[in-house]
């Protein structure tokens, strides 16, 4: 299980120092409550600004299937 460990972390986006927690990730059901209080998502009605799309992409970087860049 330590080797699947390490590759996991050398895939992921973030740094070793201060990675987001998997357990944390892992606790959003997607289930859009949070989108009537996120100020972002109000501003501006995109799903990608919206707690849960920040959760997507954070659990996608942290598995190395996104890449951390400006956008």
């Amino acid at each position: 299980m330590q080797d699947s460990t390490a590759k996991q972390e050398c895939a992921s986006a973030f740094d070793a120092h201060h990675p987001p927690s998997n357990e944390i990730i892992e606790k959003c059901v997607h289930c859009g409550f949070c989108l009537p209080v996120c100020p972002t998502y109000v501003l501006w009605g995109q799903e990608m600004d919206s707690p849960r799309g920040r959760i997507y992409l954070m659990k996608m970087a942290s598995e190395g299937a996104a890449e951390m860049n400006s956008t």
